[in-house]
């Protein structure tokens, strides 16, 4: 589409233009006024029929007489209830009134008493005067039967609608009426969605509908509500005024639809409805009430405690507006890039890109424009509404300060699920109570509102970009034609920005919620997406359990989407996306396709390369998976990573020798998994190309011995690599509960074989769930103090400083473990550094050679310590070592293996020559010797002999956990023995060998 006439000076001035037209709030002229048509007449028979544009289009005029148009107005026939108490008066209580009672219009209780006291003048005429007190009563009593509630604590309740006034009969007979009214409105909504009737739209508006009558309901009950809120998340987001646009309403309601479980679940609740029969029971539903639904609401009050607790760490929101950042960052590149090869024909032919329609030349230029432009509203509006306010008010509306023109969220569940005003409890100081524990055990949901309002300026920002950039492809499609001038190109691109059609909204709300990775899965058309709805089935949207789906799987559309967004830029993983459909839809939608794969193969290719150097130069390491160690699902792997202070995601720097400096990127997705990935190839290509003995294969003069390539270690490596994008979406920090799930289903499969007691399952499990409770913000004080300097000008940083910096993480941790957190060691015997964005560590003899040696299975180092009691099989038991133990028995097995390697193997020769299967073998020998030798010196008693692997003999001083240790494994044998007879009491030989009483039996 490339136009010799158009420069880029021109492009600026023309985007200049548009944007002051915008600014300046002055209504742009309409873009389809602005463009010029040829017309020339169409006559038949010599006779004028019409006027025809050049583009073919009928320019036709019809008058209309006015006349010939009647207003029909239906007559409103009056809803009759199955219960009498619900009919009302439909001449009162108006079409129009139950149109505009709707969550738009009700914002607080004050709405809510404006439109009753509306209604209720409608009748102030028609009541006797001299009756009024008892037409009153009878008022009263007739709401109170509907609401099932007391007459006084209803007349208390309405009251306080109304401060300062008399409560009268019209008043609560209006109460009623809208009562009926709108449970009337709700029936006719739920009949036409059962029936199969109902749009999309109007399945959103039953919904919307549905809750406005809960919290009706509440309100006169006297409940604690707090209606804004509750209503809100239940509302299209509010758009800023100068791009309202009714076609993204319409997108936002559609989006609306999906987080509300979409059109099948509202169908669902709509049959549910009516099949309920009475009104009173209707009503009971809408609110929701009772026993089971307080059980239901316990669990998501818990999983909303929990999200937050998880979101609190200050780097978690980092690493999201970073991710966000660097995802429309890349997204920009990839548009400019198209843009730019409008001007290389011999680039296009070369890149297979077709430019017959697509991106216009310079249109990054447009769309960087809008990103700056929305940048600034985004600051201006930001600095209007915190003006004159408090620091506590800003940050408890954090999340509706500057609302995203696009709905959704990274959080998948509603928030303010800790309230009195979903439990149904009174007004009170009962209900303050419990809403003040919910804010305080939910960090007063600051963590998911920060998340919000972070995602809300990204979102403004890329939508603005996309309309700019739309705007200005269209305008040069028609100065191409010549239908517009290049001066009226800034009044055309204006009025497309501000008044967009529904095709170029729909592809604007698109590529903004790509950009911070909240499509949602029911609109990717792709495997991933089909993935991404079977998991969000299997956790479901709430229930009994949601606590507990929200604890193994807290998230699963965002990493979806980062897996999409890779994908996308992967070459073999594209397959997984919708790329052929891309492709064929051609355009614009082709072209960014293209350089998506194309750009991201350039960065495989680049980063991977510099990896396999930096790795073969012992200059750096690209991490990713590390899947050159293997036992992943063993425990090993993880052991083996602690051995060398690996961490998953790592970029790992040789300093010195041995001597390395690691930056964590977890959690700065989409760029992460990209880095990872790069890894992942580079290692891979290592281990094809050396470590299968491709190269010495290859490269063999025949002087030496032949040389095979290894199939099977090629094999075991490609299975590996395949593996390992999966990998690094679960070492994403939002996939974190699904390692944990791993954990605890491997413990279950345990218990079930009889390999572990309920109990001890039981304790392991409910400490891990409790420690994943503990604020994240709370836990990352310890890191940020792990490598800090000693001191700070005069300030010195004594240990008592770090101590006090971590005291809460060491507190709060500490309960749900042993009441004791000593040092843990990795299998060398050095202490293991706690996760972290940046660490420091060293490689001595031992690591560097077993770290040569891999891929290389190790076991995990045991935790358990046997107890025997004589030689015959199953005369022993088990049982769990304390952390002091286990740091004890990690210490001196990790020293001990250290030395045996240092000293047997580090210069041998003979080993470093030898076949790799006795490598591996003598490297895992030593390694079960050392726990071994670990393990006597734990239970040592001082006067027992142990023999060494060398033969020879020695005492080992007593231990000072040996007492405990013999204590507990004799109440472990016991108990064993006890299983094992049943009924049948112990023998006297047994009860004296174990050093049973008598009285025990």
């Amino acid at each position: 589409m490339a136009n010799p006439t158009i420069t880029k000076e021109f492009v600026i001035g023309a985007v200049n233009k548009a944007g002051e037209i915008i600014k300046s709030g002055i209504k742009p002229t309409k873009a389809e006024d602005l463009l010029k048509k040829k017309k020339k007449d169409l006559k038949i028979d010599g006779e004028k029929k019409a006027t025809i544009t050049a583009d073919g289009e009928t320019e036709t005029v019809i008058k209309v007489s006015k006349k010939k148009f009647k207003k029909n107005v239906p007559d409103v026939s009056q809803d009759v209830s199955d219960d009498a108490l619900f009919k009302y008066n439909a001449m009162k209580i108006t079409p129009k009134i139950l149109d505009d009672f709707n969550i738009d219009n009700i914002k607080s209780k004050e709405d809510v008493a404006k439109f009753i006291d509306v209604i209720s003048k409608k009748y102030s005429s028609e009541i006797n005067t001299q009756k009024r007190g008892i037409q009153t009563q009878g008022a009263t009593k007739r709401l109170a039967t509907i609401l099932q509630k007391d007459d006084k604590q209803l007349t208390e309740t309405i009251l306080s609608l109304k401060p300062g006034q008399t409560l009268n009969a019209e008043y609560l007979l209006a109460a009623r009426e809208l009562m009926a009214g709108g449970m009337v409105k709700l029936d006719s909504m739920a009949q036409m969605i059962s029936a199969g009737k109902a749009t999309d739209l109007q399945k959103v508006a039953f919904r919307q509908h549905f809750a406005l009558m809960s919290e009706f309901q509440k309100i006169l009950k006297g409940v604690q509500t707090e209606t804004a809120r509750a209503l809100q998340q239940f509302r299209i987001p509010t758009r800023t005024k100068n791009y309202s646009n009714v076609a993204l309403d319409d997108l936002n309601k559609k989006e609306l639809l999906i987080e509300l479980g979409g059109g099948g679940e509202i169908e669902g609740i709509a049959t549910a409805y009516l099949k309920l029969g009475t009104k009173k029971a209707q009503m009971e539903f809408t609110q929701g009430a009772g026993g089971l639904y307080n059980l239901k609401q316990s669990s998501n009050a818990i999983a909303e405690i929990f999200i937050n607790a998880i979101l609190s760490n200050p780097m978690t929101h980092i690493r999201n507006t970073g991710g966000n950042f660097v995802s429309q960052a890349i997204m920009r590149m990839e548009h400019k890039a198209v843009a730019r090869l409008t001007q290389s024909p011999r680039l296009q032919k070369m890149l297979g890109q077709d430019f017959d329609g697509g991106v216009a030349a310079y249109e990054d230029i447009a769309k960087a424009y809008g990103q700056s432009m929305a940048a600034q509203e985004f600051l201006q509006a930001l600095s209007v509404a915190t003006k004159g306010k408090k620091l506590t008010e800003i940050l408890s509306k954090m999340d509706e300060l500057v609302p995203a023109n696009i709905g959704g969220s990274k959080v998948e569940m509603r928030t303010g699920q800790f309230t009195a005003d979903k439990f149904n409890m009174a007004e009170g100081k009962g209900a303050d109570a419990f809403n003040m524990l919910g804010r305080v055990l939910t960090l007063d949901r600051l963590p998911t509102k920060m998340l919000v309002a972070a995602d809300g300026f990204f979102k403004n920002r890329e939508y603005r970009s996309e309309l700019y950039a739309m705007a200005f492809r269209e305008a040069m499609e028609n100065i191409e034609r010549k239908t517009l001038t290049q001066e009226d190109a800034g009044m055309f691109i204006a009025d497309r920005v501000l008044n967009p059609t529904k095709a170029v909204v729909e592809k604007a709300k698109d590529t903004t919620l790509k950009s911070v990775f909240q499509t949602k899965m029911k609109n990717r058309e792709d495997a991933l997406g089909w993935i991404g709805q079977k998991v969000q089935g299997l956790k479901g949207t709430g229930g009994y359990f949601s606590w507990l789906s929200n604890y193994y799987i807290p998230f699963t559309q965002t990493p979806i989407n980062i897996a999409g967004f890779v994908s996308e830029r992967t070459p073999g993983l594209h397959y997984l996306t919708r790329y052929k459909k891309d492709i064929a839809a051609g355009g614009d939608i082709a072209q960014i396709a293209r350089m998506k794969l194309q750009l991201g193969t350039m960065f495989y290719l680049a980063t991977a390369s510099a990896g396999y150097y930096g790795n073969a130069k012992d200059l750096y390491q690209i991490g990713g998976a590390d899947i050159d160690i293997p036992g992943k699902f063993t425990g090993g792997k993880y052991t083996v990573q602690k051995g060398f202070n690996f961490q998953p995601n790592q970029l790992r720097f040789q300093y010195d020798d041995g001597k390395f400096v690691a930056i964590n990127t977890t959690g700065l997705d989409p760029i992460s998994t990209m880095i990872a990935q790069a890894g992942n190839l580079a290692t891979y290509t290592e281990l094809m190309l050396h470590k299968s003995g491709m190269m010495d294969d290859i490269f063999n003069d025949g002087s030496g011995p032949e040389i095979d390539t290894s199939q099977s270690t090629m094999a075991i490596a490609t299975m590996a690599f395949a593996l390992s994008f999966g990998e690094n979406l679960v070492n994403q920090t939002a996939l974190k509960g699904a390692g944990d799930a791993v954990y605890d289903l491997q413990n279950f499969s345990k218990m079930l074989a009889g390999d572990m007691k309920f109990g001890k399952f039981a304790k392991r499990w409910s400490q891990n769930v409790g420690k994943a409770f503990v604020p994240s913000v709370i836990k990352q004080g310890g890191k940020l103090t792990r490598d800090l300097p000693d001191s700070f000008g005069s300030f010195k940083l004594s240990d008592d400083n770090r101590k006090l910096a971590n005291e809460w993480n060491t507190f709060l941790t500490g309960q749900f473990a042993n009441k004791d957190l000593p040092t843990e060691y990795n299998i060398f015997g050095r202490e293991i550094d706690p996760f972290g964005m940046f660490s420091k560590f060293e490689h001595g003899p031992a690591e560097k050679l077993v770290r040569s040696l891999m891929p290389m299975k190790l076991k995990k180092p045991r935790q358990t310590i046997s107890y025997d009691v004589g030689t015959l099989p199953g005369m022993n038991a088990t049982h769990q070592m304390t952390d002091k133990e286990l740091s004890f028995y990690q210490y001196n097995a990790g020293q001990i293996f250290s030395k045996m390697v240092e000293n047997d193997l580090v210069d041998n020769e003979e080993f470093l020559k030898a076949d790799t299967l006795l490598q591996h073998g003598k490297i895992q020998q030593y390694l079960s010797q050392s726990g071994s030798i670990a393990m006597a010196m734990l239970k040592a008693d001082g006067s027992k002999e142990y023999t060494l692997p060398s033969g020879a003999k020695t005492i080992f001083p007593k231990s000072n956990y040996a007492d405990d240790i013999k204590a507990r494994g004799e109440d472990a044998m016991i108990n064993k023995f006890k299983t094992y007879n049943g009924a049948n009491p112990l023998t006297e030989e047994t009860q004296k060998q174990l050093g049973i009483q008598a009285t025990e039996q």
